[in-house]
């Protein structure tokens, strides 16, 4: 289970110190020939390693990696002596601590060598495939970003995929089958289980309006972390997850959306937002 990286976080230097916080864990081991010894040793390695993650990542999950209750309950079972019961204890913890540890180094190593791929990252909230006047299979996603030739991968939070499963179950017939086409289109491409497809090749062909070529365009959809919590509001569910894909991405994304409001919020959280309008009458209407 990775943890939940805080926004701003160098994903490289997490990597760095989440590797040498296990090479420490394991260095606890040898330290002294006494329980008591490696039990100082431990709680060292807890308070050190505490404040190394804590700007790094959740507070919930430096209590599920390092300040566990078993790490509150050791607090309490000094002394400890060579054959104390209270030491088999402590050895459970640390080879539990290693193993957790492990998981998540090796977790985040697959998701940055996954995410080194060249080209733009994009998300977008369920206004872009709903009100936007093209489909999905027709849109410019390299214009709307001004990506040109860079390949495009559209990242999608499943929380937009359960807010489009939503609205094709409610709302105006347009956004009900806007919803549920855009469903169809993401199922296909992701091949009716996968989590990643090409919606469509580059185009390296000369084109008629000037214009660049456009590169590919993926799609990959990003599921929640098991024991994941969504926050009480899908739009800032959307770009929390928003602000973790590009802190784990190494790089600024494109943030699309139609709403006023979410891209107010995206701006505030940091994201680089590309705000759509709806065509309007710039004729004011009468006072009724």
């Amino acid at each position: 289970m990775l943890s939940k990286v805080l926004p701003g976080t160098d994903r490289k230097r997490l990597l760095e110190t989440l590797s040498a916080t296990h090479a420490n864990l394991q260095n606890t081991r040898s330290a002294g020939h006494t329980i008591r010894s490696q039990y100082d040793a431990y709680i060292d390695w807890a308070n050190q390693s505490t404040r190394l993650l804590r700007s790094m990542i959740s507070a919930a999950d430096l209590d599920r990696l390092i300040l566990t209750r078993r790490y509150w309950a050791l607090q309490t079972m000094l002394p400890m002596e060579t054959g104390d019961p209270k030491g088999r204890l402590l050895t459970t913890e640390v080879d539990e601590r290693l193993l957790m540890f492990e998981d998540e180094i090796r977790e985040l190593t697959t998701l940055i060598n996954r995410w080194m791929r060249p080209g733009r990252f994009v998300v977008a909230d369920t206004t872009l495939f709903c009100e936007h006047e093209q489909k999905l299979e027709a849109l410019d996603l390299s214009a709307l970003t001004k990506s040109w030739d860079e390949p495009v991968h559209l990242v999608l939070p499943i929380v937009v995929i359960d807010e489009l499963d939503s609205l094709k179950r409610s709302g105006k017939p347009h956004k009900r089958w806007r919803a549920g086409y855009t469903l169809a289109v993401i199922d296909r491409v992701l091949g009716g289980g996968g989590l990643e497809g090409r919606l469509h090749e580059a185009d390296r062909s000369p084109r008629e309006d000037g214009e660049s070529p456009r590169g590919a365009v993926t799609i990959e959809l990003v599921l929640d972390p098991p024991g994941h919590s969504r926050l009480p509001i899908n739009d800032d569910e959307i770009i929390d997850r928003a602000q973790a894909i590009q802190t784990l991405a190494g790089r600024n994304i494109k943030f699309i959306t139609f709403d006023t409001s979410q891209s107010m919020r995206a701006r505030t959280a940091g994201l680089d937002v590309v705000k759509l309008d709806t065509p309007r009458s710039t004729e004011e209407p009468p006072r009724t």
